[in-house]
């Protein structure tokens, strides 16, 4: 099933999204993997573990909603997302967990109408900066 039509289903029922929920990127941090573990594991886990940290690496989108409810994507990883990317997994998991936000919320929209396109694009620079470290990467 492809995630749009998903994204469509789930805006079928009605629940709004929140203001400066709109879909926007997640990152988690990508750390060196063991060399123990990138030598023993099977070529099917984890093809994109690194012997390197990487820093913060895009994840996926998330929308939210209303009510509490989240439209999370994993990017490159199709329906297996623990086993193709084990990272990101368990950093989408202990953000579930501990109730913590997956990405920052984007500026409210009434914010967004009022910039002119240098506000603008300030705005989306600092959001990213703010997206790409801690807490979110955390």
């Amino acid at each position: 099933v492809s995630y749009e039509g998903t994204r469509l289903a789930v805006k079928q029922i009605g629940i709004d999204e929140l203001d400066g929920g709109s879909y926007r990127p997640w990152f988690y941090n990508q750390t060196a993997a063991n060399l123990e573990l990138l030598a023993e594991k099977s070529t099917l886990f984890g093809p994109y573990l690194l012997a390197q940290n990487m820093g913060a690496q895009f994840g996926g989108e998330v929308t939210d909603y209303h009510l509490g409810l989240k439209f999370v994507t994993f990017h490159g990883s199709g329906h297996m997302v623990p086993q193709l990317q084990p990272q990101s997994a368990l950093h989408f998991l202990h953000k579930f967990i501990s109730e913590q936000d997956l990405s920052p919320l984007l500026p409210l929209n009434e914010t967004l109408v009022k910039m002119t396109k240098a506000e603008f694009e300030h705005a989306d620079r600092m959001w990213i900066e703010a997206a790409m470290q801690p807490p979110s990467l955390n």
